[in-house]
């Protein structure tokens, strides 16, 4: 009788097989996206620069947010701005940002400029016709970009002004709701001074109605009867200008 033997051929390791699955099944890592904040920092930069500061206030950078979902791959150059022709509108700045590396794109964004200032307003409320003094004044710091109308920033500019209507306590005070002390009133007689490139002259009018230094009214020139408009100048001084 011959010898019996048997003979097994080593299982596989079952944990190597699981673990090619799972690295077989698995997704690709998934592509890094560029950091949003250093974009939007990147057009706050532009915007310093390229909007250089007057001094004359405190100015504010707003740079309107990103669309959180937005997936662009993270740029491996530093990222450049840019200016679009023709768009700025305003105080509103359209600026696009660039990648220029390995994985290139391109995006634009929008931006703000705001500059606050101290501005005249109303201490207390006051009827029509009366005189700005400076104890109805106090000066607070307003955006002056979305004053539409005007605005005062110093105590001087409102000497002799006078109120158009009654107002509101904390009303901004603008030319739209002062008027200047008359300088001319209807039917005086005012010296009319014509400039022009080359020449200078002066004759004498009569004022159509009241009006205040910086305002235009009607003149009629007593040597022709003609009626031009003037811009009023100083007490009895109006000024034609060619």
């Amino acid at each position: 009788m011959k010898p019996s033997c048997s003979c097994s051929t080593p299982a596989p390791d079952v944990r190597h097989i699981l673990m090619a699955a799972c690295l077989w099944l698995s997704p690709a890592p998934a592509q890094a996206a560029h950091s949003l904040v250093d974009i939007q920092e990147t057009a706050r930069q532009f915007i310093d620069e390229s909007q250089p500061s007057t001094g004359d206030g405190r100015r504010e950078i707003e740079i309107r947010p990103l669309d959180p979902r937005l997936q662009l791959a993270e740029c491996d150059q530093p990222l450049k701005a840019f200016s679009p022709a023709s768009q700025q509108r305003g105080n509103l700045i359209t600026m696009g940002i660039r990648c220029q590396g390995s994985s290139p794109w391109k995006i634009y964004v929008s931006g703000r400029v705001r500059l606050f200032r101290p501005v005249a307003v109303l201490s207390r409320p006051l009827p029509k016709g009366a005189v700005i003094q400076p104890m109805d004044v106090e000066f607070r710091e307003q955006d002056v970009g979305s004053l539409n109308r005007g605005f005062y920033s110093r105590q001087e500019e409102l000497t002799g002004m006078s109120t158009k209507r009654p107002l509101n306590l904390g009303e901004i005070l603008t030319p739209n709701n002062l008027q200047a002390p008359v300088a001319v009133s209807k039917g005086q007689r005012v010296t009319i001074r014509a400039e022009g490139h080359a020449f200078h002259v002066g004759m004498s009018g009569e004022a159509m109605r009241d009006g205040g230094i910086g305002e235009r009214i009607q003149v009629k020139n007593l040597s022709s009867g003609r009626l031009i408009e003037a811009l009023i100048q100083g007490p009895g001084e109006v000024l034609v200008l060619y």
